[in-house]
């Protein structure tokens, strides 16, 4: 999913960008009222090293969201939630003492953990494309001595 957002500021390290929401397009769409991008600001950091242009504050660009929700909660909370449970199960079949299996399951919790770091980089935000600078309206008024 593609958004666009603006660029809020900027660091050695990270670009924050908050996102444009137009009361015309919101006023249409049928989640209108029921949207998280509208009730609240979204605000989302990404990595210099993910971006393919180079951005300035206030600039408006277009931001690639790899991520469906309920894949991304299914990494985070079930890998090392599946590696817990696998632990304590593995222990209690094999008939060993509750102790061991509780650290047997949070061993393998802890490499689930490692296992969703690594997925989590595939869904990484990214900033594929800038819209043109010299049409980027805050930023000409600013300019021309307008604001």
């Amino acid at each position: 999913m593609r958004e666009v957002m603006t660029v809020v500021k900027t660091d050695d390290r990270y670009i924050y960008l908050q996102a444009v929401t137009e009361e015309a397009s919101c006023s249409a769409c049928a989640l209108s009222g029921n949207c998280s991008i509208k009730s609240g600001d979204m605000h989302i950091s990404v990595r210099k090293e993910n971006a393919e242009k180079t951005v300035e504050v206030g600039d408006t660009v277009i931001v690639d969201l790899k991520y469906n929700q309920a894949i991304l909660a299914m990494i985070l909370y079930g890998i090392p939630l599946s590696g817990f449970l696998l632990g304590v199960l593995v222990g209690y079949f094999f008939k060993l003492s509750d102790i061991f299996s509780l650290v047997f399951g949070l061993a393998l919790a802890g490499g689930g953990f490692l296992i969703s770091k690594l997925f989590d980089k595939k869904y990484e935000v990214r900033i594929v494309d800038v819209k043109d600078r010299g049409n980027n309206y805050p930023k000409n008024l600013t300019n021309n001595g307008i604001v």
